[in-house]
């Protein structure tokens, strides 16, 4: 198995802040997360899938799979968000 990791560095379009719509059992508002990832990111993203792909080939790897997609992880990013909505107070 190869595996790389990138990272998303902060941008003015990634923020927390109270949700004036969801209120936790107290009637605190919860905590809402902006996120998504942003064309640098992608492209990141995509250079190291790329350089992964280059490695497990040059030493015969015979099936490559990446595994999550940008779509995926938007996905989970998504149900992350919801969870933490909840979990934070």
């Amino acid at each position: 198995m190869v595996q790389g990791q990138g990272t998303s560095y902060s941008h003015r379009e990634q923020f927390l802040d109270l949700d004036p719509t969801y209120k936790d059992r107290h009637g605190q508002p919860l905590l809402r997360l902006t996120y998504d990832y942003n064309l640098n990111d992608r492209r990141s993203g995509a250079y190291i899938r790329d350089r992964c792909r280059e490695i497990a080939e040059a030493v015969g790897a015979k099936t490559f799979a990446p595994f999550l997609s940008p779509t995926i992880i938007t996905h989970l990013i998504a149900r992350l968000t919801a969870r933490i909505l909840w979990a934070v107070r």
